[in-house]
């Protein structure tokens, strides 16, 4: 899970930003205490956390 709290450097960015630009959520993510923590820590970086079905209704 340390991955989710990196930073790096973007381009036309001047400060570093997390490393990831989103986390998709597995159906059942709400029954996994690891998941759970895992949307918490993306969350508390300023990860957009969505469901995998949301993330491809954006992409339409």
């Amino acid at each position: 899970m340390n991955e989710l709290t990196e930073r790096t450097q973007k381009p036309g960015i001047r400060y570093p930003a997390p490393y990831y630009d989103g986390l998709a959520l597995l159906p059942g993510w709400e029954q996994s205490e690891g998941a759970r923590l895992e949307k918490a820590v993306a969350e508390a970086c300023g990860i957009p956390c969505k469901t995998v079905d949301e993330w491809l209704e954006e992409e339409r």
